[in-house]
């Protein structure tokens, strides 16, 4: 039942960004039309692979690796993109390509060794918070354009959504070591397996949201450029 309402909820989101493909074609808002379905492939297979292979030494957690690895990329697109200043660009292509890194080399020599995955999603995860922080900062205090109401942006919601899911998770998955040896259970699930699906509601809640404010924000910064 988790499992299906986490593919619900990713497959609303997918269908937010089908319905408005007309207003994000040719902008940087139609990659979520990948990354969504790519997500929804890794749920899919990473339940399949649980319930097919329940003995395997690592589980599903190389599967849900590289649906990380999209996450990290696909958002730290979105916020290249977001960020007016050169200094931000710079800080989060860097950051984003050192955990993309050190997901490939775990992947690739150290498999085995599910907490090296764990730790590098948490710092990755502690990373995308950080640059959510910079975009407030950027939006709210730095900008000089008062007239804007950010619950009319886009990329707030976006990045609001990017903020609550990775806080919630890096301290969930910062626990993982000392969690996965206890019997604690809420609804039949681990914490490290409930919280990201709960958590999962408001990232992609949020991304419907900015899906559906796209088509006008964009046609009012153009009019207005």
């Amino acid at each position: 039942m988790p499992i299906l309402s986490n593919f619900i909820i990713e497959l609303s989101a997918l269908l937010a960004a089908l319905y408005n493909l007309k207003h994000i074609r040719n902008t940087r808002y139609f990659y979520f039309i990948p990354f969504l379905a790519f997500t929804l492939m890794g749920e899919f297979g990473g339940a399949y692979f649980a319930v097919e292979y329940p003995d395997y030494v690592t589980g599903n957690t190389h599967i849900y690796l590289w649906v990380v690895v999209s996450g990290f990329i696909f958002f730290g697109y979105q916020f290249h993109e977001i960020f007016r200043s050169k200094r931000w660009k710079w800080i989060t292509a860097t950051g984003i390509t050192l955990a993309v890194s050190a997901m490939l080399v775990w992947f690739c020599f150290f498999p085995v060794y599910t907490q090296l995955y764990f730790n590098t999603y948490v710092i990755g995860g502690f990373f995308l918070c950080c640059i959510s922080c910079a975009y407030m900062y950027q939006e709210f205090i730095v900008s000089d354009d008062y007239e804007v109401n950010l619950f009319h942006v886009p990329d707030f919601w976006l990045v609001m959504g990017i903020l609550l899911f990775y806080v919630g998770n890096s301290i969930t998955f910062a626990l993982h070591f000392f969690l996965k040896g206890e019997s604690i259970l809420v609804w039949g699930m681990k914490l490290y397996h409930l919280f990201p699906r709960i958590l999962s509601v408001f990232l992609y809640g949020f991304m419907v949201v900015a899906l559906f404010l796209w088509k006008k924000y964009r046609e009012k910064s153009l009019s207005a450029s």
